[in-house]
């Protein structure tokens, strides 16, 4: 492996760990209450957590593919 590859390797680890944070912390955020009574999830919360885990994906896939959008034009127009 060349240090390239390290780095790009290590920089999408980084953006990947970032992303489950943000994700994490939003989610918990929306759906657990700051005070709970139970040491497991409720029906409710479960069933919040994991529609806020899709949208924030489907969210972040959207922008993504738009940045990509965006890049390419700007390559074209630079060719």
């Amino acid at each position: 492996m060349d240090a390239g590859n390290a780095a790009m390797i290590e920089a999408n680890t980084m953006y990947l760990t970032d992303l489950f944070q943000k994700l994490t912390a939003s989610c918990m955020d929306k759906c657990i209450p700051p005070a709970y009574a139970e040491e497991s999830l409720g029906k409710g919360e479960a069933n919040c957590i994991d529609r806020c885990v899709n949208k924030y994906m489907e969210v972040h896939k959207v922008i993504e593919e738009k940045m990509v959008e965006q890049q390419q034009a700007q390559a074209a127009m630079q060719q």
